[in-house]
Formats: C-alpha cells, sequence, structure tokens
C-alpha cells in the first residue's frame, strides 16, 4: 500500500461528474481530466473511475451520493490493487491470455472499422424498402471475360443500346427474349418477379426501387453486368406465411396426358380435402410426394415474398383465412394443394433489427460502408498516390501474376513510393512482397485486372490496419472496453490461482 497514492475525494470525483456524459461509455482523458489516485506509478483517473461507476451502478435513487461513491470507490481501489498484483506476478505476459486478448480485440475492432452513421442509414433504407416489394423486368448484359475497361465499355455500350431501341418504340420482353443473358428471359420476357429488399445486389435493387414505374434505368453495373432495370408495379409487404402442402411431382418434361392424369388426381384430393371426412395430415400422409415434409403434415418452413416460385407463392398470399385450402396449383414441380397454416404481417424495425444488420453486413451493400470508411481514412491520414511507380510494378509482375505466383530475386530497384499515408512511405517493394505471400491463381483474367484487384486490397488492407492502431486514442470507449476486458481476465486468473 505504500506504492498507492490518491486523493480521491468525493468532492472531486462528484464535481469532474457533471463534465462526462454518464448514460454513454465516452468518458475519456482529456484536459479537464485529473488523476484520481497513482498506483505505483500508474496513474488511474477520475474518468476511469466514473466509467465503470456509471456501468454497474443502476441505482439512480442513491447515484452519486457520498454513501453510495465512498462505497463504490473503496470496492473500485481494492479492484485496481488485484489487478496491480497480478501484473506484478507476471500474469499479463501469460501468451494464452494475450492470445485471448487479442481475439477479443480483433473482434471489438471489427465493429469500429466501418463508419457507423452509414452503416446506420443502410439498415434503416433496407427496413422501409422491405415494407415495400416490387416487380421488375430487366435485360442482362454479361461482361466479357477477361474483364478489360474495352470490355466493360462495349457491354455498357449494348445495354445503352437496348434502352435506346425500346424508348424508340421497341418492346422490352421481345429484345430481352432475344438478347438478355440472363437464360430466364426466353420464358418470362425478362421478368423476374416480385421481390424486396436484401433479396437481390444492391445496385439491382436501387435501380429498382430509385426508377419511376414504367420507366428504364440507365445501365446498372453488378457482378453479373449491366442491368437495364424496369420496374413494372409496387405493393405494400405481404408479410409472412406458414403453409402445409400435398404435392404430386411430375417429370420435368411432363407429356400433356401426364399433366392431365396428375391434375385429375389433384382434383379428386382436393374434393376430398375440402369434406369433413378425412384428416388434413392423413390426406398429406397419403398422397404427397414430398418426402421431406410428408410425415410433418406437408408443413414448410415461413416465408415471405421471393422465397418460393411464383404460382405457389401467389397461391399461398391468396388464401384469406388460416385453415383455407387452395384449389391444385401447377408449378414446375407438379401439382399443389396448400392448407394456409397462419400469417405474420411485416415486423417492427426493433423486432429485426439485429437480424438486418447480420444480413446487411453480408449483403453487397456494406461495401458503401466500407468504402465510405476508406475515403474518411484516406482524408484523416492525408492518403497520396504515385500512379506512375504503380506502373512500374505492373511492368515487373504482370507475366506472373496469371500463373498465381509471383516471386522477385531482385527488389533492390523497387525503393520508389506508391502511396503515403499519415506521413509514411508504402514502396514499390512493400506491395511485391504482399504479392509474393497473398498471389493466388486467379481465373483467366487480364493480367492488368488481376494487378489492379490485387492493389486495391493491399491498399485497403493497409488503410484498415492504420486505423485499427488508432482506435484507442479515437474512440474512447474502445480504449474503456479493452482495459476492462484486460483486467478481468487478469483478475480471473489471479482468483485462480
Amino acid at each position: 500500500m505504500d506504492r498507492f497514492k490518491g486523493f480521491a475525494s468525493l468532492i472531486l470525483v462528484i464535481g469532474f461528474s457533471a463534465l462526462f456524459n454518464l448514460n454513454t461509455a465516452h468518458a475519456q482523458v482529456d484536459e479537464k481530466d485529473q488523476v484520481l489516485f497513482t498506483l505505483d506509478g500508474d496513474q488511474v483517473y477520475v474518468s476511469d473511475f466514473l466509467y465503470v461507476y456509471n456501468k454497474n451502478n443502476n441505482n439512480d435513487k442513491d447515484k452519486f451520493s457520498k454513501e453510495s461513491l465512498e462505497d463504490y470507490l473503496r470496492l473500485y481501489v481494492n479492484f485496481r490493487l488485484k489487478v496491480h498484483e497480478a501484473e506484478e506476478l507476471g500474469m499479463d505476459t501469460i501468451s494464452s491470455l494475450n492470445a485471448e486478448l487479442k481475439t477479443y480485440r480483433d473482434q471489438l475492432a471489427k465493429s469500429y472499422l466501418y463508419d457507423r452513421k452509414v452503416n446506420q442509414q443502410l439498415l434503416k433504407e433496407a427496413y422501409e424498402r422491405m415494407q415495400t416489394e416490387v416487380n421488375a423486368s430487366h435485360i442482362l448484359v454479361k461482361i466479357d471475360e477477361p474483364g478489360l475497361p474495352s470490355d466493360t465499355l462495349k457491354a455498357y455500350k449494348e445495354a445503352l443500346s437496348y434502352r435506346s431501341r425500346i424508348l424508340k418504340g421497341e418492346q422490352f420482353d421481345e429484345l430481352a427474349r432475344k438478347y438478355s443473358a440472363d437464360k430466364s428471359a426466353e420464358t418470362n420476357g425478362g421478368n423476374i418477379g416480385w421481390f424486396s429488399a436484401l433479396q437481390t445486389v444492391y445496385p439491382f435493387e436501387n435501380a429498382a426501387y430509385n426508377t419511376p414505374l414504367g420507366e428504364m434505368s440507365l445501365p446498372v453495373r453488378t457482378r453479373f453486368g449491366y442491368h437495364i432495370v424496369r420496374p413494372l408495379d409496387k405493393r405494400p409487404a405481404q408479410g409472412e406465411i406458414t403453409v402445409s402442402h400435398i404435392m404430386l411431382r411430375l417429370p420435368p418434361n411432363a407429356t400433356q396426358q401426364q399433366i392431365e392424369f396428375s391434375q385429375n388426381k389433384a382434383n379428386e384430393i382436393y374434393n376430398e380435402a375440402m369434406s369433413d371426412n378425412v384428416s388434413w395430415e392423413d390426406l398429406v400422409k397419403k398422397y404427397s410426394e414430398d418426402k421431406t415434409t410428408r410425415l410433418k403434415g406437408g408443413l414448410l418452413p415461413a416465408f415471405s415474398t421471393g422465397r418460393m416460385v411464383p404460382n405457389f407463392e401467389a397461391a399461398s398470399f391468396a388464401l384469406e383465412n388460416d385453415g383455407d385450402i387452395s384449389k391444385p396449383v401447377m408449378t414446375e414441380y407438379g401439382f399443389h394443394i396448400i392448407k394456409r397454416i397462419s400469417k405474420k404481417d411485416a415486423p417492427t424495425y426493433e423486432e429485426v433489427e439485429a437480424d438486418l444488420k447480420r444480413r446487411v453486413e453480408r449483403d453487397s451493400r456494406s461495401e458503401v460502408a466500407k468504402n465510405t470508411l476508406l475515403d474518411k481514412i484516406k482524408e484523416d491520414y492525408k492518403f497520396a498516390e504515385n500512379s506512375k511507380n504503380k506502373d512500374a510494378v505492373y511492368k515487373a509482375v504482370s507475366e506472373q501474376l496469371p500463373n498465381g505466383k509471383v516471386t522477385l530475386a531482385d527488389k533492390s530497384k523497387l525503393t520508389k513510393t506508391l502511396f503515403t499515408l499519415d506521413g509514411k512511405d508504402y514502396t514499390q517493394k512493400d506491395f511485391v512482397e504482399y504479392l509474393e505471400k497473398n498471389t493466388q491463381k486467379k481465373r483467366a483474367d487480364a493480367p492488368i485486372k488481376i494487378f489492379n484487384d490485387y492493389y486495391n486490397k493491399y491498399v485497403e488492407t493497409t488503410l484498415l490496419a492504420y486505423e485499427e492502431t488508432k482506435l484507442e486514442g479515437k474512440y474512447p470507449e474502445f480504449r474503456m472496453l479493452m482495459r476492462e476486458y484486460r483486467d478481468g481476465i487478469l483478475l480471473f486468473e489471479l482468483t485462480d490461482e
């Protein structure tokens, strides 16, 4: 205790409590903060105490009373003494504990390495769009491999030409059947039916929701190519429905005779289902040829728009009441008799927020938040690039890239700067060493495309890694959480010993 020095007066703590937002974890050391006590030279600030006090003291009635502060300050001092004892015993150097701490930091850092404001906007946008369903058609123009800029421009101009022809009077569905790279257009004229947010790639979704009904978007680029998108109709979301069914299968190339025989049998089963002589479950067990649901009363998982084949989906949502049974419906799989089990309206934002967050993070729209963050990092740390020096690296490695193995024996001349970040130069040699470690055999892309993909990934990796080193300084709550977790595992180890 002789190495413990404190001037932890309650007046000091109470006075400084007004300087911090006590309902959040944003307390931080700044010029207004003061040292609450020292322990063997280690300074503990008022903000450190207020952070844990506010987080663990939920009794608003006694909050910041003299008694409450005295009790908690005594506990906090004892806690810091125990953590210090663990450090004195060298527990903070145990490799397994440091590995655990690193794993925690990596996980925690992920939640900070994106633009939170943009991410929240994307969540809200997705939820708002989920309240509306859109029916759209498209014409797809694929980009020829290996995806050179000239090929991309060619595909864009081709898509633009179809749009121009339609504006001059040609029929959208006819051009889709004839030219669209989406093979289903041969039968549906480019119409992909009803869908909602998070059911297509984000750029396509944007075009479908933002283009006025009946009009056409300009060519929209996705990973599939360029699309001309034409929204045809919109409607309120249908919600989620649970049904069971009896299915009579049809072979892929069923003859008219087979179709008629199956349809007649389905009609007989439907009439039997509408009578009071037999239970639905018995009919399913007796007739259904869907092996996965036959012994479950025909029950299917709940689904919303865009999750089932169109005819099945339309017939299901057309059932008005629980227990209603549809007439036989034909799909590409056969004939179905559908019974409605239950239906739920669209959920509230609070009900789906956690699931929506996971889906958005996996969706292509997550690139928007990431790119926004990367742009901000570049601006914050004065990122500057030298394209000429990048071209020199390409000339040195271009022949090796398609083979998936880059090896340069002599890198002595690759000393020029590719880009600068926060005053630090990243050289041609740094990037070549990255290529030597990370290059893998790719599909038959052009060397320049492979090179640019790796270069962009290298820049992204460098930016995010640098930003991660700054998290403790930029986000006080991150620093507090890391310290809290570190102290916790040290205390656990000490107690365990």
